[in-house]
Order: structure tokens, then sequence, then C-alpha cells
């Protein structure tokens, strides 16, 4: 879908991951998420909703960031009263210092987490690197892990080589190191799929 739009997604986007997400949950009762990218929070709470996934990330909850599509803002208003109206037991995943942007303000980072967890109300952090595919910064996961009173996600560059060094994490957010050649764009590789569940679960 790129270059995406910064807010709200066109009509066909959010037809198409409906369509998706409907599939994927007749074919499993695991835990599912929503993510619609940039960060159209309310169509991913939408579709959530109707397909009863269990969760959505938002890229930017609270606070703005200077991105390649612009200034984004943060919707944690708009999002939290939709999820009271639809009375919708969906956890929000917010990123902290999200991947493809810098803030437009810098903030300390106990600051940052504070607002997240109790002004934006999110029920989990997801920290990340510089861009997709990219580690995230081992000295702000542990500083993050420190401060935050709710549960801490590494949300890019996870592999087989370097999950144990995110040892701390409540759980991890993998694309790019589960396709061929570790890019996002390609196929799957169910090698690389085993060798990270080995690492996991060993």
């Amino acid at each position: 879908d790129t270059p995406f739009h910064k807010n709200s997604v066109a009509v066909e986007t959010l037809a198409a991951m409906s369509v998706v997400a409907t599939h994927i949950r007749e074919i499993t009762s695991l835990p599912l998420g929503l993510n619609v990218l940039r960060n159209d929070a309310l169509s991913a709470l939408a579709i959530a909703h109707a397909v009863d996934a269990q969760f959505i990330r938002v890229n930017v909850l609270c606070h703005a960031v200077l991105a390649d599509q612009g200034v984004i803002q943060g919707q944690a208003y708009e999002l939290l009263r939709m999820r009271d109206r639809l009375k919708a037991n969906i956890s929000i995943f917010a990123d902290i210092r999200v991947k493809h942007a810098q803030p437009l303000v810098t903030l300390p980072l106990e600051t940052e987490i504070n607002d997240i967890e109790k002004r934006g109300m999110a029920d989990a952090l997801i920290v990340t690197g510089q861009h997709t595919s990219g580690p995230a910064d081992q000295s702000l996961f542990k500083q993050v892990c420190k401060a935050a009173q709710k549960p801490v996600f590494v949300g890019s560059g996870v592999t087989a080589q370097n999950i144990n060094d995110y040892k701390d994490a409540d759980g991890f957010i993998i694309g790019s190191a589960f396709k061929n050649q570790g890019r996002v764009e390609n196929d799957l590789d169910v090698q690389r799929i085993q060798e990270i569940l080995d690492t996991i679960k060993g």
C-alpha cells in the first residue's frame, strides 16, 4: 500500500483488510491483531471489532511526529471514545518513538511513556528500530522496560540471532525475519520461521 496515507485510509484499503482479517479469523483461534498504516487507528479498531480480533497496533497514539507522510498526530481521544462506544474488548498496543519518524519535540522518555500509558491509555508499548527490519536500540529498549508499567513488545528487527538480546520483552512483532532473505516484500520462508520458533522455545 506504499506510499501510505497518514490518517484515514481509502475505502478500498479498509474493505480489503476486512476481507483478509475475516479469512484469517476463520482459520485460527489464535489472538489476532491489526495495524492499518500509516496511522488509521479508527479503521483498525473497526475491523478488529468486526472480526473479533484482540488487539490493534497504533503507530502514533499520543504526541506528534514528522514522517515521510508529513506531520502525524496522535488519535487517542477519538480512539478511546470509539472503543467505549463499541464496548469493544480490544487492547491498544502503542509504539514509542516509532520507526520511520521523528518526534516534533523530544520529551524525556519517562514523560513519553507516562503520557502513552496513562493519558493515551495504551495497554502495551512497542519499541522499534529506525526503519522496517531495523533492530531496536538495546539501550532504549532497556530504558522502556524499566520505566513502563505495561507490557513491552519489540516491534522490528527481531531475528533468531538477536532475539535473546530482548529476553525481557513480553512479546515480539516479527515480519521481515520470517521472509526470504529477511526482506519484508518477499514470500514467507518456513525454515526461517522454524529457526526463530526453535530459538524461542530453547
